[in-house]
């Protein structure tokens, strides 16, 4: 990963744009949506005259230089190579973070193509070297997303709040959270009158964390991770323990939860003890392309578990 993904905190953050054209134009548009004070070294873009964008000030290039030792960063748009040149070297000369238009080589972080819904963002990116894929990548998925995300994001503190009060243990909530979001990226929403946060309650299966765990078998066997079905990714990243026999490449790995507990399988192991391991309601247990997934099977319906293959 050559460019890692962060997000800047604009509410108190201060920009400085070089450029007055329309590669600036564009910038300058993206960057009015936040709350970040904008200044810009050049004559404003004409067809920008008419943006309401109370934070953005025109400054002359030659004060430029006191406005970017408190900058979060910096990004020069300017069209004109003498004056582009002249920008990016009074930019290092402060050891701002840069960006420069159209220039990967001369950037230190990229613009991802943005989707926003309230205070949900996403950001694609393909470092530079194919930003049109990068932008036709993120059209595709934003028709994906449901119609009243940005609505619920709108109140999610408040839907927050409501089930911290209602559940008392961590595991519990996330499970809360797990159906909620697994609702409303179907669709669902508030009847009239009905806020988010009541909604969201109604949504929630009573008891969450108590029943005993369901256990998906994962067969690597002819299947990469690019091919895995919708359905085998998601009980991926909402597994609580993955089952990891030796040699199973990262690839896969990478696949599952971040923050799901990990039991590293040996060839001989023939049993996997989860007496002690309280709020585990799945478990996907990968299996290499040499296992025999009817003796898996064997063994979990031994003990008594639910198992499922994926």
């Amino acid at each position: 990963m050559d460019f890692f993904p962060a997000f800047f905190d604009m509410s108190k953050a201060r920009v400085v744009i070089f450029g007055s054209g329309g590669m600036a134009a564009r910038k300058i548009r993206l960057l009015a949506r936040s709350p970040a004070e904008l200044y810009l070294v050049g004559a404003m873009p004409g067809d920008l005259v008419s943006l309401e964008c109370p934070n953005l000030r025109c400054v002359d290039p030659e004060i430029a230089a006191a406005f970017l030792p408190d900058a979060q960063f910096a990004i020069v748009a300017e069209e004109d190579p003498e004056k582009r040149a002249l920008a990016i070297a009074l930019v290092r000369y402060h050891h701002i973070a840069l960006n420069v238009v159209d220039d990967p080589a001369e950037s230190d972080f990229m613009f991802p193509s943005l989707i926003e819904r309230g205070s949900f963002v996403a950001g694609f990116t393909s470092g530079g070297a194919a930003p049109v894929l990068a932008r036709d990548l993120r059209a595709r998925f934003e028709r994906s997303l449901p119609q009243g995300l940005a609505a619920f994001m709108r109140e999610a503190g408040g839907v927050r709040r409501k089930l911290n009060d209602r559940i008392p243990d961590a595991n519990g909530r996330r499970r809360a959270w797990e159906m909620i979001s697994r609702d409303i990226l179907s669709g669902c929403e508030p009847e009239a009158g009905e806020s988010w946060a009541d909604w969201a309650v109604s949504r929630i299966i009573p008891a969450p964390g108590t029943s005993d765990p369901e256990w998906g078998l994962v067969c690597l066997e002819g299947r990469v991770p690019d091919d895995i079905s919708l359905r085998t990714f998601r009980f991926l990243q909402t597994c609580d323990l993955a089952i990891i026999p030796a040699h199973i490449e990262r690839d896969w790995t990478d696949l599952i939860r971040k923050d799901a507990e990990r039991i590293a399988l040996a060839a001989n192991d023939e049993t996997i003890g989860l007496a002690s391991r309280s709020g585990v309601r799945q478990v996907a247990w990968l299996l290499p392309a040499d296992e025999d997934v009817r003796r898996i099977s064997g063994l979990a319906a031994t003990a008594g578990i639910s198992v499922r293959e994926l």
